[in-house]
């Protein structure tokens, strides 16, 4: 599938969620775990659509996982690396600015299909953050779910001395805090020790 807005859209967010569960009754919890479709269509608008054919359900997106994370982080600048092409990223640029967040720079790789992104290995994230790490950021957040990141986090916050962030780092430690279980480990960064 490409990553461009017309693929981001409302009804393949219904379509999918009916496809993976079609008979619903007794989950409370969904998480719509891509990055950005939140930002691009809205965790408000993807609570409402899937509240519509299942309103008990609590829908979790990750809009305001990042904020979280970032605010609980106490960052106020960051570096963006995206597989996405450069109108997502603009969108999340945008997105991270309305929430008093400073991209410093961003970084996209111009991915136009999912499964090219999953194919990213993690020698190629680790290398494109170390070669854009930028000592006036506080922070790089590596963004994508289909991303393979979170195995180079260790790594690189030992190498550049600062918080590395990802998706699926996030995610996780964001469903730690919604849940109310704590998981905290050294191999998947800063983060997962707030």
């Amino acid at each position: 599938m490409n990553n461009t807005l017309e693929n981001l859209n409302t009804n393949s967010i219904i379509d999918s969620f009916d496809l993976l569960c079609p008979n619903i009754v007794d989950y409370d919890l969904l998480v719509y775990a891509c990055t950005s479709g939140s930002i691009r269509i809205g965790d408000k608008n993807i609570s409402t659509l899937i509240n519509k054919s299942f309103p008990k359900i609590r829908v979790i997106t990750f809009a305001p996982a990042i904020i979280s994370a970032i605010a609980n982080l106490k960052i106020n600048n960051l570096q963006l690396i995206t597989p996405y092409l450069q109108e997502v990223n603009d969108d999340f640029i945008k997105f991270l600015n309305t929430h008093s967040i400073d991209v410093i720079d961003s970084y996209g790789m111009n991915i136009n299909d999912d499964y090219e992104i999953s194919n990213v290995q993690e020698s190629t994230i680790y290398n494109i953050t170390k070669k854009m790490n930028n000592p006036k950021s506080e922070c790089i957040f590596i963004s994508c779910t289909n991303l393979k990141s979170i195995g180079v986090i260790k790594q690189l916050e030992r190498e550049l001395k600062k918080p590395i962030i990802t998706s699926h780092q996030i995610l996780l430690w964001y469903l730690g805090k919604v849940l109310q279980f704590s998981y905290h480990t050294d191999d998947y960064g800063t983060l997962m020790k707030v």
